[in-house]
């Protein structure tokens, strides 16, 4: 319940604003009848650190072929410095085959109901060798975000997915309420599996390593929290 209320407040000051003007842009571009709709939520446990933890993921899009809606939420609880809660609400342009450019609206909210507000811009798609990646710039606040992510999903079977994934994140200045230091201030590793029973329930299992690196590190130390651990999450993927 904290954790939704989290991401709701997170939303509130910039929802209806980019909501209007996405599905203008989209309506314009977009017959009724030729929208498509896509969500995935990902919740699961874990433990990071020797501490449990509550983990949820989710993004989705809705419009036609070429305009798009999309939106991104994810939330941890128990909150920690490096891991605040996001939101992102952007529309989405197709520039190529399986691969669009996006603009939109970033808010963070971290520990203790400290908030920042971005412009994000960036791109999303499939590069060769099946690898889906997704790059943002974040502007705001008198700092640059720069964030990569990528995973290659491979079948085992028809039903069982192999999912190795790694994700970047950096920083043009430091801001020490949210946990970010100047450079790079985050990377990750890790392998995830999930068994599709269908094509919209899966349970995932993922083990992965995280690193804090400069003063995202020194801010995590001084919080009484970890800068290097291993985390383990299980849970469910749902797709509709």
């Amino acid at each position: 319940m904290r954790l939704s209320k989290s991401v709701g407040r997170t939303l509130a000051p910039v929802l209806p604003v980019l909501l209007g003007l996405s599905l203008a842009a989209v309506a314009a571009g977009a017959r009724a009848a030729d929208w498509l709709s896509y969500t995935r939520i990902e919740a699961g446990f874990g433990r990071a650190g020797g501490e449990s933890q509550r983990s949820v993921e989710a993004e989705g899009y809705v419009g036609g072929d070429t305009h798009r809606l999309r939106w991104q939420l994810l939330g941890e609880s128990p909150r920690s410095v490096a891991e605040p809660t996001s939101g992102r609400l952007m529309y989405g342009y197709r520039i190529a085959d399986y691969w669009d450019a996006v603009a939109g609206v970033r808010v963070d909210r971290a520990i203790g109901g400290v908030s920042r507000n971005y412009a994000v811009f960036g791109f999303n798609g499939l590069a060769p060798y099946l690898f889906d990646l997704d790059a943002t710039l974040s502007v705001g606040d008198g700092r640059a975000l720069f964030d990569i992510e990528g995973r290659h999903e491979m079948l085992l079977t028809q039903r069982w997915i192999v999912y190795p994934f790694a994700a970047l994140g950096a920083a043009s200045r430091s801001d020490t309420p949210i946990g970010l230091g100047s450079g790079i201030n985050r990377t990750q590793f890790g392998l995830g599996s999930r068994y599709e029973f269908t094509r919209q329930v899966a349970p995932f299992v993922a083990l992965s390593r995280v690193n804090l690196h400069g003063g995202a590190a020194d801010a995590a130390r001084s919080a009484g929290e970890r800068a290097n651990e291993t985390v383990v999450r299980a849970g469910v993927r749902l797709v509709f």
